[in-house]
Formats: C-alpha cells, structure tokens, sequence
C-alpha cells in the first residue's frame, strides 16, 4: 500500500513538473509576443508624435519667417526650439532633440563654374593641377558642350566601358554618381571602393540643390577659403559668429545683410553667390523613450526658386523631357536608416506615360507616399505653409552620431520630462512672440 502511494506522489510531481515546464515555455513564448507587440507600440507611437514634432516645427518657422519678413538666418532668431517657442512642454519620460542643418550653407553645385569648382577643389587640399583635371572631369559630366580635357573622362570613355552609358549632362542628383565619373573617382575613392577624405570634404561644402546664394552665417571656413578670403577674414567671420565679445554690442550673432558682413572682413574681393540668408533647412528630429528611438528628417524650403536637377529624359522616347521640382513635394518615407531623398517631377511630351524612371525613383499617385527612394510630385499634393523637398524617416535603437557634425549644425534639446516647463506649470508661453514689424 506504500509502494502505491508513493507511486501516486511520484506520478503527480513527473505531472507537477512537465506542467511547469510548459507553464515556463508558455511563459517565454508570450513575453517575446508581447515584447514584439509592446515595440511596436512603441514605435508607432513615437512615429505619430514625431510627425507632430515635424509639425510644430512648421508652423514655429512659418511664424518667425512672417514676423521677420520672410528673413531667415538662424536658429538663434527663436526658431531652434519650436516647444519653447510655443508654450508647449513635453510629455514625461519622452526626450525630443532638434537638429539643424543649414542647406544653404553650402555651395549651390548647378551654379558653379569651372573656374569656382577649381578654387574649391585647392581649398580641400588639391594641387593646382588635379584640381583643374577634377573639375574639368566633373564639368564635362554635368555639361553638354563642355569637352573633356582628359580622354578617362570623355564621352568615348563611357562608351567604351564595360557596361556602356553616357554622360547626363545635368548636375548631380547623389553623391554616389561620383562613382561613375572618370578621373573623379580616383580622386575620391581608394582601390577598395572606399570614400577618402575629398568625398567627404566635398558633400560637407557642396549642395546638390539649386539656390542662389550661400549663408555665411553657417558656412564651412573651406567654402570662404575657395571664395579666396584669407585666414584673417575666415577668422573674424568665425569669431562674430562664435565670441559675443568680438561682436558690438546688443548685437544680434548673425549678419543680418551683405553690407554689415561686408564692413567686417574689409578687402573681400569675391563675395559673389553669398548671402545671409538661410534658403533650405533640414531639420533632424529625434525622439527616445526608453530603449524607443524615431527620427524624422524633412528638407524645409525658405525659398521657393530653390530646385533639384532634373533626371535625364528617355533616350528610348524622342521628344521625352523631365520637368525641374518645384519644391511643392509630397514627402516620401525611405526605409534605410537616416536616408534623404531629393524629389523631382516627371513628365513626358508624349501621349504614352514613360514606364522607365532614373535608378532609385517611382512616380506617386496624389495623396500616397511610398517606400524606399526618391519620389515624384504628384498634382494635389499636401501643401505646407513652407514647402518640404525631402521626408525621411527611420526607427530603432541605434544612438545618432553626435561628435564631429557638420559646422553648420546646431542641435538643441528639447523639454524632457524633468524640465520645470511642463505643461501643469506653464501659465505663459517663456518666450513672447515678438510683434510684426520688431527686429531680432
């Protein structure tokens, strides 16, 4: 009777511990669901409020430019932190950082000349002669009747390769076309394929963006270089825009005007295609909550002439052309982290829609955004008080890289949740709006 019921115990502790250990697989199995579950709450959460984040930012810049008369220069003129801006506090646990990034800052690549491409080409560290090699090289790419110095970068070059193409004859439209172009890419590449330090040097000073001047409230010390301001004048523009105690006082830390910047660095000679003002922002907007990261990255336009080269028409199609963007874009969502598109509108003199699109692009219907690359402008599209030429977005927990950032960004964090400026303290907004018709 013994033996039996210790069979009995025995049988119900085997039983006791197969159910635990499904109770323990079960267990496991539900908490990575409802782990996979919970981050995408999270991410679509975060993904909603930044796109209220982008919002906020719109709207703080439509304002400040209405107030300011349609002069933008930086983010010091109250447009750096829309939440203080505006009154409005940030949700505990939730941190929001601004980054800012001045387009215009750079030099317009579609207006420079041969000539200013040289000059640049020595201010990155160049010799007189690969300098003009490269911007000849460069120049015959994006001209039409320009003639290649160099046999490597002539049209019969292109021909001859092993996958034969031919030159666009526009601007650049990436970066990474730099890689087709011959003699430019010996330059900026090494035998592995690798950017060098030219590349970099080179997307950190030039836009691919059509504008008509360059804000020298932000630009990099190499692009007055290649304007030919010598070390003093770089070093005064740097100091008036850094040290309150080499400004005069009361005054505002930008230039407001040519004339003012001017009257610094007396015996500029070249200030041709420079400015004050800034003509294009991209904004980096960046939420984390907890382990939860989203960024949004929008291309803000201040100026509506601003444009992006066109892709090359159809050599299949005779007759086929492509319009220039209009900088009125629908934005688009690419799926790689920290990706920004240019947009470009397409269309076609012919009857017959043209299938085939420029590497990298689809056409979007109205009101539709899409996955994964550069989009075009579709009649109807969302319009914004300040029209946005590139949308990017991207999620996950990776950190952003923060140390050696362009010098022509500015990043500033906004309330988190251990501010004093939380909404249940806040009786007026910190930061009055200045009335119409006040300078900054």
């Amino acid at each position: 009777m013994k033996q039996r019921r210790g069979s009995v115990v025995i049988v119900v502790l085997v039983l006791i511990a197969l159910g635990s250990m499904l109770m323990l697989r079960l267990i496991d199995d539900n908490s990575l669901e409802l782990a996979l579950a919970s981050r995408e709450s999270d991410r679509q959460r975060l993904r909603s409020e930044a796109w209220s984040e982008a919002e906020l930012l719109v709207a703080t810049l439509a304002e400040i430019r209405q107030i300011d008369s349609s002069r933008m220069h930086v983010p010091q003129q109250g447009w750096g932190d829309p939440h203080s801006y505006a009154g409005i506090g940030v949700r505990p646990g939730l941190t929001v950082t601004y980054t800012f990034e001045d387009e215009s800052a750079k030099l317009s690549l579609p207006n420079l000349s041969l000539l200013d491409l040289t000059n640049l080409f020595e201010a990155l560290g160049l010799t007189l002669r690969d300098a003009q090699t490269v911007s000849d090289a460069l120049f015959t790419w994006m001209k039409p009747a320009h003639e290649a110095q160099d046999e490597q970068a002539s049209s019969l070059a292109y021909e001859r390769a092993g996958l034969s193409f031919h030159q666009p004859e526009r601007s650049l439209r990436s970066f990474e076309e730099l890689r087709s172009i011959g003699v430019v890419r010996n330059f900026f590449f090494d035998e592995d394929s690798k950017p060098k330090q030219l590349f970099e040097d080179f997307k950190r000073c030039v836009s691919l963006y059509q504008f008509t001047a360059t804000n020298v409230n932000t630009c990099d010390p190499l692009v007055l270089k290649s304007k030919g301001f010598d070390d003093r004048q770089i070093e005064l523009t740097l100091a008036f825009r850094t040290d309150p105690s080499r400004r005069p006082s009361m005054s505002a830390p930008y230039f407001r005007s040519m004339t003012e910047y001017r009257s610094l660095v007396a015996g500029a000679t070249n200030t041709t295609g420079l400015g004050t003002l800034c003509r294009l922002l991209r904004a980096h907007i960046t939420l984390r909550e907890g382990r939860a990261t989203h960024e949004v990255v929008m291309l803000v336009s201040f100026d509506t002439a601003a444009t992006f080269p066109a892709a090359m028409a159809n050599p299949d199609e005779e007759g086929a052309t492509l319009a220039s963007s209009t900088g009125t874009n629908a934005p688009s969502i690419p799926s790689t982290n920290k990706s920004t598109t240019g947009s470009s509108s397409a269309t076609s003199t012919k009857t017959k829609a043209n299938n085939r699109q420029t590497a990298g692009t689809q056409n979007l219907t109205t009101g539709r955004s899409s996955l994964g690359g550069t989009s075009g402008a579709a009649s109807g599209s969302i319009q914004y008080p300040l029209p946005i030429l590139e949308w990017g977005e991207s999620s996950g927990q990776t950190e952003l890289e923060t140390t050696e950032v362009p010098r022509n960004r500015l990043s500033i964090t906004a309330l988190s949740d251990d501010s004093p400026l939380q909404p249940e303290n806040l009786t007026e907004a910190p930061n009055p709006r200045p009335t119409p018709g006040t300078t900054r």
